[in-house]
């Protein structure tokens, strides 16, 4: 049962501070949060929310990561998380940013944040991110006041003396409740209590041993969405929910260190779709199917098998795995994601696709990057890329395919001809936009830290112009 100050806390209106430093920002926030139901409290600068999140209570804060000082590079965003954090703030944090960088949202949530969103927004967005996290805290909130308040009517308040019985009561601290709750396998209850203190260890270990269950929703909840076990919980909804949920997730994944493993994951449960429904369809045809895990071994001289209306996974879910493959470094499961490809090209027109610059030949396009990785075929690659830059109007495709060639390159260690690229093809590109390494960045790869010197001094760069001389 709810404590009655509980119950009250809930039927108040959800407070969120927004912080901007653009009167228009805030003022549209506000109308937006109002219509919602939710009271909007807005400051202009990093300093006010400091100052007005030590005074006041809030249930969620709505933060840009860009002020006047810096406009692109979020550090002020970044400074402030760990101003919130030095001075205890507990409030759930969602970061705001214009510039569209995974790598600087990654970095706010590394330090404390709990979302982002980009701008220009989405209305839908802001609004389900602010209720799902405000709607969080409440709960957090609700639990540990219930518990203080069951702690306090279940210890009397005057020790009675008996003359046969000598007896002590102490409160638990959260630790050694969260550790009993543990114990009890009960992980969201023992969250409650851990997550109060930030001891997210024993949680993430507990999980860890959770094997794929139905309504496993709220340890999901904290394994990925609290970031107490990311790598367990995108696991687990694999398992529980399958692929389609899974590759929806994996473009918000939070853990930037483990996303890599996901991505294998994935990859090697598509490639074991794919060879067991190719096997049983050989079996069933043919008898028996060969004793091999290949699909290339599999599919030769068996062109039966893609008749005009014949697939063996959802070719949606080969498309988005395929893209994802293009971050792998590890050559085992690189060697799988070809085999996809290869089984993607063997599909009949109908599945075939047309996807967006550089890869408008869809599979084949995936197969030659792929191979490229793996070691073979890098000349040839690097000229099949090449040519989709120069058949490409970057105006039309917002230089993504220099971006795809740069990373190419970048890949296959040919650092020189990446620079190259980069500043025939990409001159005016912001590096928090940029799919690929930046300029500089390609320049510290190289080595040719006068070339960064160069580079930094024509584009008045102190920063990049100071690394390169003292690297130099």
């Amino acid at each position: 049962m709810e404590s009655p100050s509980a119950a009250m806390a809930q039927s108040k209106p959800i407070r969120v501070l927004v912080c901007d430093d653009q009167a228009d920002v805030l003022e549209a926030l506000r109308l937006l949060l109002k219509g919602q139901g939710y009271q909007a409290v807005t400051v202009d600068s990093p300093h006010a929310l400091l100052r007005a999140a030590r005074a006041e209570p809030f249930d969620l804060i709505l933060a840009d990561l860009n002020y006047t000082r810096d406009t692109t590079s979020g550090e002020e965003g970044l400074d402030l998380l760990a101003s919130l954090d030095a001075q205890g703030n507990a409030t759930p944090v969602v970061v705001m940013t214009a510039w569209g960088s995974v790598d600087l949202a990654v970095e706010a949530m590394r330090r404390g944040a709990c979302d982002f969103i980009q701008k220009p927004w989405d209305n839908q967005r802001v609004i389900s991110v602010v209720r799902k996290q405000a709607e969080s805290e409440r709960r957090r909130k609700s639990e540990l006041e219930i518990a203080a308040n069951v702690q306090q009517k279940l210890f009397p308040h005057q020790v009675h003396r008996l003359n046969t019985i000598d007896y002590a009561g102490q409160c638990l601290a959260a630790r050694e409740v969260g550790g009993l709750f543990l114990a009890d396998g009960d992980i969201p209850r023992a969250w409650s209590y851990l997550r109060a203190i930030g001891e997210t260890a024993p949680v993430a270990a507990a999980i860890e041993q959770i094997a794929p269950a139905e309504n496993q929703e709220a340890i999901i909840e904290i394994a990925l969405h609290e970031r107490v076990h990311p790598k367990k919980g995108f696991e687990l909804i694999l398992a529980d929910y399958g692929i389609c949920r899974a590759i929806t997730f994996l473009d918000q994944y939070p853990d930037r260190k483990t996303r890599e493993d996901c991505i294998r994951l994935l990859v090697r449960t598509l490639h074991k779709d794919v060879v067991d429904n190719l096997k049983r369809t050989i079996t069933n045809t043919q008898g028996g199917a060969p004793d091999t895990r290949n699909i290339p071994e599999l599919i030769d001289g068996r062109d039966w098998l893609f008749g005009e209306y014949d697939y063996y996974v959802d070719t949606s879910h080969l498309v988005s795995i395929l893209r994802f493959s293009l971050d792998l470094a590890d050559r085992e499961t690189l060697a799988l994601a070809v085999e996809l490809a290869e089984y993607g090209r063997h599909l009949s027109s109908t599945f075939q696709f047309r996807g967006d610059p550089p890869f408008e030949d869809g599979f084949t396009d995936y197969a030659v990057y792929l191979r490229a990785l793996l070691g073979e075929g890098g000349d040839a690659a690097v000229a099949h890329f090449r040519n989709k830059v120069a058949n490409t109007d970057p105006r039309e495709t917002g230089g993504v395919p220099a971006q795809v060639l740069v990373g190419l390159l970048a890949r296959l260690g040919r650092y020189a001809e990446a620079i190259d690229v980069s500043l025939a093809h990409l001159p005016d590109a912001k590096p928090g936009q940029l799919q690929c390494p930046s300029i500089f960045q390609l320049c510290q790869m190289a080595g040719d830290y006068g070339r960064l010197r160069d580079l930094a001094r024509e584009r008045g760069d102190l920063l990049h112009f100071a690394a390169g001389t003292m690297q130099g």
